[in-house]
């Protein structure tokens, strides 16, 4: 009979509860036997109890040569959780030598889960779900297959730390959660710089004012997040980051800012992304039904994070096949579209809409600055839809999609 080697991962947690709910978690695999044999190791540091039976269990797998008792960290993110791995030839123990009554034990502490280890629990959960996802035929681990893989390792900024892209979350009494409070800009970055930077955090600070936020990072704060998230995930080039600040974690569910006592929540997120449009071919377009927002609702030079209305026009792109859709202001004059802002091209005049409706966007900006740098003629107005159909040229600018020519066919 051939000896296969056999690995055993031994479960240091705390509370005996979750290490056993890891243990089944593995159990469920069809190539691993688990012993139920808990060692308390974070439980123990954060009581100063005595390890229970740790002397007895380690005495029986001394190291001889067939095996090896090796201590490995695992380090999402600046958390570590500690096991002891045993590398062995052939298991040859059995399971009566990891008896464990059932039961409460003193030094578990008051059951059911004792609320003087919940920082414990917080500091565990991470790693509890990563390991859940190997249950036997769990639907949790089917992930779909992302646009570019190589961000399936990001490293984002949430709050005030870095952390990896499955721990990258936000609290469920954020006011993004409760009622899409945040805002947001959208960066790119070319040979290592970001393109228009200052531009940026001008729009982030006035719509964050505007929103009368409080308690806001400062301009070198929310910089200082973005570059060492940059560096972290060694991103120099063709990378486009989703800069957002919300209003923060409130201390109960409600729409008060009041309620808003903990500061703004800053996010990173950074991700390798070419322009989300064939530049080369052109884009199609549509125009929705959905109307864009009048300022007597909400002002549209607010670059607010409640996207619904963009969201239902772009809901219409997609049922018509298009890659986005042109939206209209209340009086039936084009404003731009769900993503982006729109240039025509008429006998030799460039015209783009007032922005009274739309976004004034910072490539919008660098564009009409281009145009009259070049001693073209270059207008803001009111334009209807016929003027667009009618045009020599249209074209859509964004800093997600850059700029972008519309196609007829």
């Amino acid at each position: 009979m051939v000896k296969q080697e056999v690995e055993v991962i031994h479960l240091w947690s705390s509370p005996r509860s979750f290490s056993t709910s890891l243990m089944y978690a593995f159990a469920q695999r069809d190539d691993t036997e688990v012993l139920d044999e808990p060692l308390y190791a974070n439980y123990l540091q954060v009581t100063g109890e005595q390890t229970p039976y740790r002397e007895e269990l380690l005495s029986k797998w001394e190291s001889d040569g067939n095996k090896v008792i090796q201590e490995i960290i695992f380090a999402p993110g600046e958390k570590k959780y500690r096991f002891v791995k045993l590398n062995l030839e052939q298991r040859q123990m059995g399971a009566n030598d990891f008896r464990w009554e059932s039961g409460p034990k003193p030094f578990d502490g008051v059951w059911p889960f004792p609320s003087s280890m919940y920082n414990l629990l917080d500091q565990s959960l991470p790693l509890y779900n990563l390991l859940r996802c190997y249950i036997r035929g769990s639907s949790n681990c089917a992930q779909p297959e992302l646009p570019v893989s190589t961000n399936e390792k990001l490293l984002l900024w949430v709050g005030d730390q870095i952390m990896p892209r499955e721990s990258a979350k936000v609290s469920v009494f954020d006011s993004i959660v409760q009622g899409g409070d945040g805002v947001w800009e959208g960066l790119r970055i070319y040979n290592g710089k970001i393109f228009k930077l200052e531009e940026h955090l001008d729009r982030l600070f006035d719509s964050a004012k505007a929103l009368a936020f409080s308690n806001v990072p400062t301009r070198e704060q929310v910089k200082e997040a973005i570059f060492k998230t940059l560096i972290k995930n060694e991103m120099f080039n063709n990378v486009h980051v989703r800069l957002t600040l919300t209003r923060g974690k409130k201390v109960t569910s409600g729409m008060s800012p009041t309620f808003n006592q903990y500061g703004c929540t800053l996010i990173v997120l950074a991700e390798w992304k070419p322009p989300v449009y064939d530049n080369e071919k052109g884009i199609v377009l549509v125009t929705a039904t959905t109307r864009r927002n009048s300022p007597n609702n909400l002002d549209s030079k607010i670059h607010h994070n409640n996207l619904l209305n963009n969201i239902l026009a772009k809901i219409e792109g997609n049922n018509a096949h298009a890659d986005d859709a042109i939206m209209l202001d209340k009086d039936g004059y084009v404003s731009e579209t769900n993503a982006t802002n729109i240039f025509l091209v008429k006998k030799g005049c460039v015209a783009t809409p007032h922005s009274d409706y739309c976004l004034p966007g910072v490539t919008r900006a660098t564009v009409i600055d281009l145009a009259v740098n070049e001693n073209l003629v270059m207008v803001e107005r009111r334009i209807s839809l016929s003027e667009f159909h009618t045009a020599d040229e249209v074209f859509t600018t964004g800093t997600m999609g850059e700029l972008s020519p519309v196609s007829y066919s």
